[in-house]
């Protein structure tokens, strides 16, 4: 298989990861359509064979002793689940996580390519919109989750971080289009504000710098998006969006947050948790203290639930990823134009790097795609994958 083959495999696994399944979710959640099951065994082809492309290639050192890292690291998780716990949804709920480990993981891998995929990036970020503004609620300045059943209604987490990303992945193709990249940045800001999911929100405002700096020419447009923001803060204005989606500005007063209380609450009990057992972790011990969401909310409960091992293995592959993408980044520097993989990289990887340190557990699996992305992405050019 060649790597045409395999590159737009990758990225319509992505493709179904995030914009379709955006869509489907809310589409099943709403009653519009039925819910789909037995999806992840689609995930499971398109990463099998993804893995056989991986075993029938040649890699130099450094790529495939990350890659043996992250194997181990995925060795030690399921042993741990097999160990601790064989029945049940417990069972299940964790061996699907490290599952889309994999997936993820793969995806980035062999994700490359994307020049010539523009347009079907363009179409999906439309949907979605489309999908909000027919779905919006307006007397909360959301999307309306009216029919949603109380399970379900946590979607809202996987409807904002699916698209900042692939807000960041239009993005991508914007840097000799200033104007339009801010207009991007301005719709997307006010869709996550929509979508309700303050970490998504805030962590795509906090690496809107590093779009700025890629895009260089967009600094007269910022300009008047700060000031028509203004505009729409301005006293009256703001006590009005405050009174609809008062959510969105806890960060006013976190003390008094509940979200926020629970979250300090279940850190402290989680660090308390790896302090006991800091070494083989304390799998399931979040049980304790209500149900399988009640642990730490930052990559730490990946210590907490799996040990000090897989910890590891993961900071190293961060670590390694990320001076990965700067080096890249500063060998091209002279160039007009990075391509759309190494922006998305950085700047997608910063995003998910900024969830995981303060809100997401290790549930999420965003940042495997980006540590994949970078195991195989070359330091000579940004076209083209080892």
């Amino acid at each position: 298989m060649n790597k045409i083959n395999v590159s737009t495999i990758a990225f319509l696994n992505l493709c179904l990861l995030l914009p379709l399944l955006h869509l489907q979710s809310y589409f099943s959640g709403s009653g519009y359509i039925p819910i789909v099951r037995g999806r992840i065994f689609l995930f499971l082809f398109f990463s099998l064979v993804m893995f056989i492309v991986f075993l029938k290639k040649k890699y130099s050192f450094i790529v495939l002793r990350n890659s043996l890292i992250f194997f181990f690291l995925i060795i030690l998780c399921v042993i741990v689940i097999i160990s601790n716990n064989t029945e049940g949804y417990n069972f299940i709920f964790n061996l699907s996580k490290i599952f889309f480990y994999i997936v993820y993981f793969f995806t980035g891998f062999f994700f490359f390519g994307l020049e010539k995929r523009k347009k079907i990036v363009m179409f999906f970020w439309s949907f979605m919109i489309i999908n909000l503004f027919f779905h919006y609620d307006f007397n909360s300045l959301r999307i309306s989750l009216q029919g949603f059943d109380e399970n379900l209604e946590g979607v809202y987490l996987f409807l904002g971080d699916s698209f900042a990303l692939w807000s960041i992945l239009v993005l991508s193709f914007l840097q000799k289009k200033p104007f339009f990249s801010v207009c991007i940045v301005y719709s997307s800001t006010v869709c996550l504000f929509s979508f309700i999911s303050r970490t998504a929100l805030y962590s795509f405002i906090l690496v809107v710098p590093i779009v700025v700096y890629f895009t260089k020419k967009s600094i007269k447009y910022y300009f008047i998006f700060i000031l028509i923001s203004i505009f729409l803060f301005s006293t009256e204005h703001y006590d009005y969006i405050n009174e609809l989606n008062s959510r969105m500005f806890a960060f006013q007063n976190l003390d008094k947050d509940r979200s926020v209380i629970t979250r300090s609450y279940l850190l402290k009990e989680g660090l308390s948790g790896i302090e006991r057992k800091w070494f083989i972790g304390d799998y399931l011990g979040q049980l304790r203290y209500g149900n399988l969401g009640s642990y730490i909310h930052n990559y730490l409960s990946l210590w907490r639930q799996f040990g000090l091992i897989p910890f590891v293995c993961f900071c190293f592959l961060l670590l390694y990823s990320t001076t990965k993408a700067w080096k890249i980044y500063f060998k091209l520097k002279k160039e007009n134009v990075i391509s759309p993989e190494i922006f998305f990289l950085i700047t997608g990887g910063a995003f998910c790097l900024i969830e995981i340190l303060f809100a997401r557990s290790y549930t999420s699996p965003y940042i495997w795609f980006f540590i994949g992305m970078s195991i195989n992405l070359k330091t000579k050019t940004a076209h083209h994958h080892e």
